[in-house]
């Protein structure tokens, strides 16, 4: 039997699966009507390929939000509520917001001008400085710290070593 934590958060997770349903759909929907219906003139191929790289990219990020968020049962009864979308420092945290900040630019880009669309390049310098941040920094700075514990712990054994083979050693004499 699942704990009010659990059904809490399946329903946390539903509200925000629906309201970045109705953001992609608004967002893709504006972009479609401002830039390819009423600046029809302006529009180009360059612009049916943003908006196919953009809805795959919507849906990539969406699949993975939606797959994290499912709950899980056993027997019927509920066993675990999904992951917290709103988790900051998690995967869907981060695919949620790369879902805003491309629904943002579909929409600067429909209304006011294409070079908005380059701000897009934001994104994978964004998604490389987390791996930086998350990833790749502590597994080096901890690398570092190690081989420097290790070195430190290693230099004492060998200190007290020599400091063992260095005492003058008392016998006593015959009498």
């Amino acid at each position: 039997m699942a704990n009010q934590g659990a059904k809490r958060q399946v329903e946390n997770n539903r509200r925000k699966l629906q309201f970045l349903q109705q953001l992609i759909f608004t967002a893709t929907a504006v972009y479609a009507l401002g830039r390819l219906a009423i600046f029809y003139k302006s529009s180009g191929t360059r612009h049916y390929v943003l908006l196919t790289l953009g809805s795959l990219l919507h849906f990539a990020c969406y699949s993975f939000v939606r797959q994290q968020a499912e709950p899980t049962y056993e027997n019927g009864e509920l066993q675990h509520g999904g992951s917290d979308l709103d988790l900051k420092g998690s995967l869907p945290y981060y695919a949620v917001e790369t879902i805003y900040c491309l629904a943002l630019l579909q929409v600067l880009t429909a209304i006011l001008s294409d070079k908005f669309w380059w701000m897009l390049l934001a994104l994978p310098a964004w998604g490389v400085w987390l791996l930086w941040q998350y990833v790749l920094q502590p597994y080096f700075s901890s690398r570092q710290t190690q081989e420097a514990h290790e070195t430190d712990a290693m230099r004492k054994k060998r200190e007290k070593l020599d400091r063992k083979q260095n005492k003058v050693k008392y016998s006593k004499g015959r009498r």
